[in-house]
């Protein structure tokens, strides 16, 4: 079987296109970029779509954007699964589709991606829905996100989504 990319010695050539990249040498890191993109490397499948979704150093487009954060999502990055929920949750070149971006979402959040937790919480949160919010926080919480953890207490506090306990609360 294949070693996955991120084993194996990146060339030279995707080690200049990422640095460039990093840089903000978007003129010059677009084209190695581009000439990179036939591998499954997912640093370079992200860096492309970040400049085809910015115009960075190439022409906007959110058409290859998404084409290329769906094979880094395919790829298992969790990166492009929440960049792709945010083109599907705001409809962006995509038809809006709610339930497309959470699925998105949750599979990042399953991996352990705490951006896609915080994502799902303010979602619920916004919807109203007390126990999807505290669930997601709390999956935060257990990855040691600070912030989380004040929300996590005054949830406790408020006994909004969780049981009300005010040691608990005081805990976190």
């Amino acid at each position: 079987t294949a070693l996955p990319i991120s084993i194996l010695k990146r060339s030279d050539e995707c080690e200049n296109a990422i640095n460039l990249f990093l840089k903000g040498d978007y003129i010059n890191a677009f084209p190695l970029l581009e000439a990179q993109s036939s591998i499954d490397d997912n640093e370079i499948l992200e860096d492309l779509a970040y400049c085809y979704e910015e115009g960075k150093g190439t022409e906007q487009n959110y058409g290859k954007a998404i084409q290329l954060l769906a094979r880094a999502a395919n790829n298992g990055s969790d990166y492009a699964l929440l960049n792709l929920g945010y083109y599907y949750k705001n409809g962006w070149a995509v038809k809006k589709d709610t339930i497309r971006a959470l699925a998105l979402w949750e599979r990042a959040a399953d991996h352990g991606y705490d951006f896609a937790n915080q994502n799902l919480a303010n979602h619920y949160a916004y919807e109203g829905d007390v126990e999807k919010t505290a669930k997601y926080i709390g999956k935060s919480v257990a990855l040691g996100n600070k912030e989380a953890m004040y929300k996590y207490a005054m949830l406790y506090m408020d006994g909004m989504g969780l049981k009300k306990d005010s040691i608990q609360g005081i805990t976190y």
